[in-house]
């Protein structure tokens, strides 16, 4: 992933989709040139952007998906 595709997602809460299928969910709090800054309810971690497969935004109060 590249920093230009996570800039959207800074100061938001997401869940990363690390390159081996693990999930974690915080808020990204600083996008850094090869790592970001990422804040969960137990810990601040830096996170090599290299390692990130995708990023999940959750709408917030929206649980009831219609399709």
């Amino acid at each position: 992933m590249k920093k230009e595709d996570i800039l959207p997602f800074l100061d938001k809460k997401v869940t990363i989709i690390k390159g081996n299928s693990f999930g974690i969910t915080g808020i990204i709090k600083k996008i850094n040139d090869e790592t970001i800054i990422f804040e969960t309810n137990q810990a601040i971690s830096t996170i090599d952007i290299s390692h990130i497969r995708e990023i999940v935004l959750r709408k917030e109060g929206n649980h009831d998906f219609k399709y």
